[in-house]
């Protein structure tokens, strides 16, 4: 607790599309195709939003979130309850600075959200071993993506969304909709910045 506040913190979890539309999502949310810088994520074609339903109403889709236990920090507990409730790993986008830290005066709670990256690309280095010998292959890009088929809170749905989609089902609750703002300011944000280092590198080139 902090002051008398219940601290809570939860995720986004985000994914990118580069060859078509994911077949989850009929009418996907175009974006820029780029880079997103530090972590490897390539922002696709098209991107979707991990929302997680609540427990007693299936059908109805809200931001994953939970308590902090004690101990706990913000980030660590983010990656926790997005585990639990939705069966998703990932990794945070600057863990360090959440898309905002919400509070509710009425329940006494202050709820961190951040940006989860779902699937992110990383470089491999392949081994193979060739008695005597042991050669070894160039660096690979590996995508990966990590969603368990079984976790913790099984009677919680997840379903991925577009952006388009995931706006319209968070409409109805003012909290989730302004934290669904911040998740496409802050990725506007990246785009841009990144767009602005391919352009310094393209001007720095002989």
């Amino acid at each position: 607790r902090e002051k008398g506040y219940r601290l809570k913190s939860g995720t986004f979890p985000v994914r990118f599309h580069n060859d078509g539309r994911p077949p989850s999502s009929p009418h996907p949310a175009p974006i820029l195709t780029t880079a997103l810088p530090r972590v490897g994520v390539a922002i696709g074609t098209y991107a979707e939003v991990l929302l997680a339903s609540s427990k007693t109403t299936q059908d109805r889709w809200t931001v994953i979130r939970g308590n902090i236990d004690p101990g706990e920090i913000a980030a660590e507990a983010a990656m926790r309850e997005t585990r639990e409730k939705s069966g998703v790993v990932g990794r945070l986008r600057e863990p360090e600075r959440p898309l905002g830290v919400w509070t509710n005066q009425d329940k006494r709670t202050k709820t961190s959200i951040f940006m989860l990256d779902v699937a992110f690309t990383s470089l491999v280095l392949l081994f193979m071993a060739l008695w005597p010998h042991t050669l070894c292959l160039p660096l690979l890009r590996v995508q990966i993506t990590q969603e368990l088929d079984k976790w913790e809170e099984e009677d919680r749905l997840r379903k991925w969304f577009s952006l388009e989609e995931a706006e319209e089902a968070l409409r109805g609750k003012a909290v989730h909709a302004k934290m669904f703002e911040n998740l496409k300011d802050r990725l506007a944000v990246l785009m841009q910045e990144q767009k602005e280092a391919a352009e310094g590198k393209g001007r720095g080139a002989p």
